[in-house]
């Protein structure tokens, strides 16, 4: 299977075209009348701007949507930023502290320098992976295209960077991203995470 092609769309570049403004203005609804992710965003402007939040409560807020089920509360909250100069250890741990604080109803929070990612890649594969020189590089490296979306307030305005765009998302469709993780991890994850069961009406392109 081809490579999704990856281009880098975010919000306030020129290459966001009309059609994905229009998605874009979906996801802003959405994550808008969500009760847990619009204050989340929120409060991340407030106190962490250059975080976004990405992944899987991003992904759930879709999908809950267009099954027609009700927002529902993410098990874990993924919030990336990218950073090289920076104690990371202290800003997430402080990071997390205030947002267990806010928000007690979460669970689990997953807070992640994306400068920092190819080290543990390399401990977890014993393979060299080169830096992420951007949130954009690191998201063109996650294992499904409909994961890899970011997004994060600004004033009135949602930003997003989704370097696969947002059709995936929208459609339902589980495609895999062989940029990094094989197709066997893709299936496994498909599997452990019973997306199909929680959303029945997605389509897997199996990666086959």
């Amino acid at each position: 299977m081809p490579k999704p092609k990856a281009v880098p769309l975010q919000s306030n570049a020129l290459s966001l075209t009309a059609e994905q403004g229009v998605l874009l203005d979906r996801l802003d609804a959405i994550l808008s009348a969500h009760p847990l992710l619009s204050p989340l965003l929120t409060y991340l402007e407030d106190v962490a701007p250059d975080c976004w939040l990405a992944a899987g409560a991003v992904r759930a807020a879709v999908w809950d949507h267009l099954h027609g089920y009700s927002p529902s509360l993410p098990a874990e909250i993924d919030i990336v930023y990218h950073a090289t100069a920076l104690d990371a250890a202290d800003f997430e741990a402080e990071l997390e502290h205030s947002l267990r604080g806010r928000f007690s109803q979460v669970s689990a929070w997953d807070i992640v320098n994306q400068a920092t990612v190819h080290r543990w890649i390399a401990e977890a594969t014993g393979k060299h992976w080169p830096p992420f020189i951007s949130l954009l590089a690191a998201l063109e490296s996650w294992p499904e295209t409909a994961t890899a979306v970011a997004v994060r307030r600004s004033g009135c305005s949602l930003e997003l960077i989704a370097p696969f765009g947002l059709d995936d998302l929208f459609a339902g469709v589980l495609r895999h991203n062989p940029a990094r993780a094989s197709v066997a991890v893709f299936h496994q994850r498909v599997t452990d995470k019973g997306w199909l069961h929680r959303w029945p009406d997605l389509i897997w392109h199996n990666g086959t």
